[in-house]
């Protein structure tokens, strides 16, 4: 009987435990890493149809969208950017679409490198909350 209580125990741990892949329900750095280039281009595409969609929808100003997608970036070039963020361990854990609010900063070319980084740092932090 202990054996069977024991089983459960373990069986129930695994079933719920935490995604690693997910930082608060999201995709983060160990998901995407997992994608196919595939995977990558329609998950991002996605996020800018969502984008482009909450304008159309006049959910979402001129303004904000500048400040969800770069003008004249695309789907490649975010992807550059997430394979290099996700290439130092640190920011692994930080879900693809606050990845992506920090890679929209860096493609804009606006922010100098120390707003960049305390911006990473915030993004660091606030993904280490969302875990716990």
């Amino acid at each position: 009987m202990k054996t069977v209580a024991l089983f459960l125990l373990v069986f129930v741990s695994i079933a719920y435990g935490q995604n690693v892949n997910l930082t608060a329900n999201m995709f983060n750095g160990r998901g995407w890493v997992k994608m196919t280039h595939s995977d990558r281009l329609f998950y991002l595409q996605a996020l800018k149809d969502e984008i482009t969609y909450r304008l159309l929808a006049q959910e979402l100003s001129e303004e904000k969208l500048k400040q969800q997608w770069a003008e004249h970036a695309t789907v490649g070039d975010y992807i550059q950017e997430l394979d290099k963020l996700y290439e130092e361990r640190e920011n692994i854990d930080i879900p693809v679409t606050l990845a992506a609010t920090y890679c929209t900063k860096k493609l804009l070319g606006t922010y100098t490198h120390d707003e960049l980084e305390r911006q990473l740092i915030a993004t660091r932090q606030l993904a280490r909350l969302w875990l716990h």
